[in-house]
């Protein structure tokens, strides 16, 4: 069932990505105009004074520099929270918010290490050095993809967790296929193959079938009826 739990994840990534950047198109076409219009209204319209002038286009300018980190970092922060919200119905407390923060400083830490950034500690210095040196610049590169890679899997096994989670405290929902006639829980679904979730009071049990076999996993054996293929 690997293809459609993939699918279904880069589905939701695709759609918050998506939506994280249509966001910011939006936010982009209001704040950055406001910002500079109430500087221009503060320091007047008309802009005789040059230090005023100077001023107001000091101001400008450094908003225009720092723009795309701005914009960035809150693209990143939207795309986050609409994957939380939408792909595992994520609810933020005290102890949730903890390990967040522990999964991307351990994250942030691994890629400090690897892209040797522990041994400069100087952002100016370091992003001077991935310029003008081509091999601190591949191993930063490097660095990058191994630090990305691992903490993709890292969530995807995490999120993939919360999601069977979630989807086990939804409603049941008829399904029929060729073992299986009733009410149950839907996990998955890839071709023919599916995984249903069946509980009744303190029994459980995992169903997965195919178009060839079925295959479950009981909580107590015989709790259940036997299936067979119709």
């Amino acid at each position: 069932m690997a293809p459609g739990v993939t699918a279904t994840f880069l589905f939701y990534v695709t759609l918050c990505a998506v939506l994280a950047r249509v966001t910011i198109g939006l936010l982009q076409l209001f704040i950055l105009p406001f910002l500079l219009l109430t500087d221009r209204v503060e320091h007047g319209f008309k802009l005789q004074i040059l230090g005023k002038k100077r001023k107001y286009i000091r101001t400008y300018n450094n908003l225009l520099h720092n723009e795309s980190y701005i914009w960035f970092g809150l693209q990143v922060l939207i795309f986050a929270i609409s994957l939380l919200g939408l792909y595992i119905d994520f609810k933020l407390t005290l102890l949730s918010g903890g390990a967040i923060f522990v999964v991307l400083f351990f994250t942030g830490l691994s890629g400090a290490f690897r892209s040797r950034f522990l041994l400069i500690l100087s952002f100016s210095r370091f992003i001077k050095r991935i310029k003008h040196r081509n091999s601190f610049r591949l191993n930063a590169a490097s660095a990058a993809f191994m630090t990305f890679a691992s903490a993709l899997v890292v969530t995807s096994f995490i999120t993939g967790s919360m999601r069977m989670a979630m989807l086990k405290e939804e409603k049941p929902q008829q399904v029929t296929n060729q073992y299986f006639a009733g009410y149950a829980k839907l996990l998955e679904s890839s071709g023919t193959s599916t995984l249903l979730f069946e509980e009744d009071k303190d029994r459980a049990r995992y169903i997965y079938t195919t178009a060839e076999y079925a295959l479950t996993i009981e909580s107590k054996p015989n709790a259940f009826p036997m299936l067979s293929r119709r």
